[in-house]
């Protein structure tokens, strides 16, 4: 019942409530930098300082307090967007706008946050050095990835310190290693589906194999179950 907003020209971080849709009521805001966009797991945020700050760990388990646990950076910062892994001990951060001018440095790497007070930089996940990554997000083993001119990417990320690219669809023929192409992408419909938008050729509905359909919960099937010629039981 709560919504998180971030980027903007308004707060770096403000949750409201929407317990009554009709009436949302603003719990709390911090504001110590701007916010371009969060990763949540349970109660802690992950707050992409996009312009050089890296990255806040927020505990938001009381809605109307928010409180900064750490904060951890790397060199060149851009940090814009980002994914915990499931269990919330790792996290994925792109970095749209970083560098130091003279290097490639818009890819996505990955840290362990298990320990917030001592959080390590694990590795880098580098679909082209001179492509830019912009948003990605997590589903089961998998970091889903929109890379601009790139398309979409998908990685196994089971395996934090060792990831690998298993697929990819690329939404942009033409690789200019600039901003166009494949900025966003969502893959957690049921249906297992991904839907991409590339900002010039329209929106795309993808599958993939890796990302199968969800089955959800159990259904009532009625049948013969003891061959007595009757399908009298219901079994979930």
């Amino acid at each position: 019942h709560f919504v998180y907003l971030a980027g903007g020209s308004g707060p770096g971080l403000a949750i409201w409530s929407i317990a009554n849709p009709a009436a949302p009521q603003l719990m709390d805001s911090y504001n110590p930098d701007y916010y371009h966009d969060y990763a949540i797991h349970n109660n802690t945020v992950a707050a992409f300082r996009i312009y050089g700050g890296g990255i806040d760990l927020l505990d938001v388990t009381n809605k109307s307090n928010i409180q900064l646990i750490s904060n951890f950076n790397y060199p060149y910062s851009g940090a814009h967007n980002g994914a915990f892994t499931e269990d919330g001990n790792y996290l994925f951060v792109g970095d749209e706008i970083g560098g130091d001018g003279s290097n490639p440095w818009n890819w996505t790497r990955s840290f362990d946050v298990s320990d917030p007070m001592n959080v390590n930089y694990i590795d880098d996940l580098v679909v082209d050095a001179f492509g830019i990554v912009h948003n990605c997000y997590i589903e089961g083993d998998y970091l889903i990835m929109s890379h601009y001119n790139h398309g979409v990417r998908i990685w196994n990320v089971s395996n934090p310190a060792n990831c690998y690219e298993v697929g990819y669809f690329d939404t942009y023929p033409i690789s200019t290693g600039g901003y166009t192409g494949c900025w966003h992408n969502y893959p957690y419909f049921p249906s297992g589906k991904i839907i991409a938008s590339d900002m010039t050729y329209g929106l795309y509905t993808l599958t993939s194999p890796l990302l199968p359909p969800d089955p959800g919960c159990c259904v009532g099937v009625r049948g013969d179950m003891n061959n007595d010629g009757a399908a009298v039981a219901n079994i979930l």
